[in-house]
């Protein structure tokens, strides 16, 4: 039986809204005989269970509640209604300013989150070396928590958080301050995290993060828990999401009950857009012609991505991406991205893209989702018609590699001073 890290049910949270101190001076006065603010609910029913072990990440526009959901796992606040239960001890990296006093050092912050956490001092004491070590603030350590920078702040708090072994690990969108160098050194550390079943909850607006990081995903919206599943469905029904409120429209809603079920086609197959263009087919084909899905590490072959237009579409743009099992993204690119003009289509025309590759993967199965689109702007774009894992290839690559794209690789090996090529 799968042990339950989090678990909420029926959580909503609520905050009076005064328009002037006075009136919630005057409430306060009359104890309740007259109501003088607004209710803001912040969430609203919200009921889900994270399994231990498990990362969610946490996708919504601002104002959806995204942070107020990671105030109430810390314990920082009660929920107005529901329940809530975290099993573990639990650590969190939230918006900074959060969690550490200002005053104090950064070696004096990191020792009273040791204690709030229940650590022995020796213990903290102990970790405190990996801490400067990891967070690379140098000598500020020493110096108080209010000079440093916010890149220095997110060092420190990472380094804190995630050095001090928590069971639960809750994240919001700090990581996005860090330099690339810290952001890929923290990157490290959650895989790490995440390889010793720990559990943790990552709130941002880095949509590619949550695809590549997270085992479950899920969309607050208004208050409310949208949708919940894979990362990269998840994600695709966002970008669905804000294109559709972008563009002043309602988004398709995610469907999964037009497809014809083939060996070829994954259960989590979904699709959306405006469909204004349509994906009628697909064909992946090996460099013979001959329909096939199986290929060896090297091999060329083709997908041929049939369009058929229901209305006016002009600057066209079509792509796909490439996913392995784990729903982290591969391989994507587009016909813009590689230099191709952005075509005009009318009413009543069709269209036939075909992509050239070369199965230059690691073995395992991969995931094919094309995406039909409009051009709005520089890298913005208007979905017509998106098929989430609308087909599967499979790969063998004898050859042992870390990683998912095998490149193509020559090596020398120098015999003394000979230069004698082995």
């Amino acid at each position: 039986m799968t042990e339950i890290a989090i678990s909420l049910s029926g959580v909503s949270k609520k905050y009076p809204i005064y328009d002037s101190p006075f009136q919630k001076l005057k409430e306060a006065v009359l104890k309740g005989n007259r109501r003088y603010h607004r209710e803001f609910w912040a969430l609203r029913d919200i009921s889900l269970e994270i399994p231990k072990g498990v990362t969610l990440g946490i996708l919504g526009q601002n104002g959806s509640g995204k942070t107020t959901i990671l105030q109430l796992l810390a314990g920082i606040m009660n929920p107005s209604t529901g329940e809530i239960q975290v099993n573990g001890r639990v650590s969190t990296i939230l918006e900074l300013g959060a969690g550490f006093n200002p005053d104090f050092t950064g070696r004096e912050n990191a020792f009273l989150s040791g204690i709030i956490l229940g650590l022995h001092p020796a213990e903290i004491k102990e970790k405190m070396v990996e801490i400067a070590e990891f967070s690379e603030i140098g000598e500020f350590i020493d110096q108080p928590v209010k000079t440093y920078s916010s890149g220095m702040y997110v060092r420190l708090a990472f380094a804190v958080a995630v050095t001090l072994d928590p069971d639960v690990l809750l994240i919001d969108e700090v990581l996005a301050v860090g330099d690339a160098y810290f952001q890929h050194k923290c990157t490290r550390k959650i895989r790490e995290f995440q390889e010793r079943g720990k559990t943790m909850v990552y709130v941002t607006h880095d949509i590619e993060s949550v695809a590549n990081i997270c085992h479950q995903a899920m969309i607050l919206d208004y208050s409310r828990l949208l949708a919940r599943g894979d990362p990269g469905d998840i994600t695709s029904q966002y970008l669905s999401l804000i294109d559709g409120r972008e563009q002043g429209g309602t988004p398709a809603r995610t469907i999964s009950n037009t497809k014809e079920e083939t060996d070829n086609t994954p259960d989590d197959y979904s699709r959306y857009g405006s469909k204004e263009a349509e994906i009628t087919g697909i064909d992946i084909l090996d460099k013979d012609g001959r329909s096939r899905t199986n290929f060896e590490n090297g091999e060329e072959f083709s997908i041929k991505f049939y369009v058929s237009f229901h209305a006016d579409v002009n600057k066209f743009v079509f792509g796909h991406i490439f996913r392995n099992k784990w729903g982290l993204n591969v391989f994507g690119t587009n016909t813009q991205w590689y230099g191709l003009p952005d075509r005009d289509f009318r009413e009543g025309e069709s269209s036939v893209i075909t992509f050239h590759h070369r199965a230059d993967f690691a073995s395992g199965t991969y995931s094919i989702s094309p995406a039909a689109s409009a051009a709005t702007g520089e890298n913005r774009y208007r979905t017509l018609d998106w098929i989430n894992n609308a087909a599967i290839i499979k790969i063998r690559n004898p050859h042992r590699m870390e990683g998912y794209v095998s490149l193509p690789t020559e090596i020398e090996m120098d015999v003394g001073s000979g230069g004698q090529k082995v």
